[in-house]
């Protein structure tokens, strides 16, 4: 991903914008459970439970809203990519949390994959 962002800065985008590229693997983590909220997010709304997402997607607005504050002005652009990628993950955590109380998940099955899954996915990606 690295080496694809920096292809692309260097190749598409203005000399200009290639500050931001110090902040990309900052952000990374960041990106990855954000993906992971955007599925549980859907999960949550289809049960019929929107508040929860509201909740979370506040508590997300606060956590980013105060680490900018807090980060920016030490930081910069960097600061900005850590806030995001704290808050990002915070709010995948709170999620979790949701799905362990509220909807009786496992929290093994939810960071874990069965052995039975790993070789339903083996089995699609080798045909």
């Amino acid at each position: 991903t690295s080496v694809c962002a920096h292809l692309f800065y260097a190749f598409y985008l203005r000399p200009a914008y290639s500050e931001g590229l110090a902040a990309f693997p900052l952000m990374l983590p960041g990106y990855f459970f954000w993906a992971c909220v955007i599925y549980v997010g859907a999960f949550v709304s289809a049960s019929g439970k929107f508040t929860y997402n509201l909740v979370c997607s506040s508590v997300c607005f606060v956590l980013v809203f105060l680490a900018d504050i807090i980060l920016i002005p030490f930081m910069g652009i960097e600061g900005a990519a850590l806030a995001n990628s704290i808050s990002y993950t915070a709010v995948f955590f709170l999620y979790l949390y949701l799905l362990v109380k509220k909807y009786s998940f496992s929290l093994n099955d939810l960071l874990w994959p069965r052995k039975t899954t790993l070789r339903s996915i083996t089995k699609l990606v080798s045909k």
